[in-house]
This record gives C-alpha cells, sequence and structure tokens, in this order.
C-alpha cells in the first residue's frame, strides 16, 4: 500500500509541475509527505531543488512585468509567507536569476 501511495504521489507531483503549480506541488508534498520525503534522501533532495524551481518561476512570472513590487503583495499573490518569499527573492538576486534589490525601508 505505502508504494502504491509513493507512486501516485509521484504522478501528482508531476502533473503540477507539468502545470507549473505552486501551490499543487505544495498540496501534494503535505498530503504525501511521508511517503515521498522520509525514506529516501534522493528523491527528498530532488523534490526539493524542484519546489524551489517551481517557486523561482512562479516568482519571476509574476515580477517579470514590473520595475517595482511590494513583497508583501507578492507574497498575498502566490499565497506564501512573506518571509518565505522574501528569502526567495534575496537568493535570486544573489544568484542573478533576478536583477534587483530589496528595499527594506519600503517593502
Amino acid at each position: 500500500y505505502g508504494e502504491g501511495r509513493c507512486f501516485e504521489g509521484l504522478e501528482m507531483v508531476a502533473k503540477a509541475h507539468e502545470q507549473r503549480s505552486l501551490h499543487d506541488f505544495e498540496h501534494t508534498m503535505e498530503e504525501y509527505k511521508k511517503e515521498l520525503m522520509d525514506d529516501d534522501a534522493v528523491l527528498k533532495y530532488h523534490l526539493t531543488e524542484l519546489n524551489e524551481s517551481l517557486l523561482e518561476q512562479n516568482l519571476l512570472k509574476i515580477i517579470e512585468p514590473f520595475d517595482r513590487i511590494e513583497i508583501q503583495h507578492v507574497a498575498e499573490l502566490i499565497d506564501l509567507p512573506l518571509a518565505r518569499v522574501q528569502k526567495k527573492l534575496s537568493e535570486m538576486i544573489l544568484d542573478e536569476t533576478l536583477l534587483g534589490t530589496l528595499d527594506q525601508g519600503i517593502g
């Protein structure tokens, strides 16, 4: 039964990735956490990387048309905690995936 749920979870992860749906991906990861994340370190690593990649893609899609954004608004649009969005945007700037600066005075 456990293997069946693992494969079911992987199918849902693949579908979420294909649709570039961060929400569906994270929902699947929560629902199948035990089957996907607890036993296999390699699978856990790759799923974590895939999650980060989806987050990056979703953030870039949201902020691309703008010169200036409010991080709080982006966090609300993507339905994630402000701290996570701010941390990821900081990483993207440091990795030069995103050209920009964070003005913490303005938000």
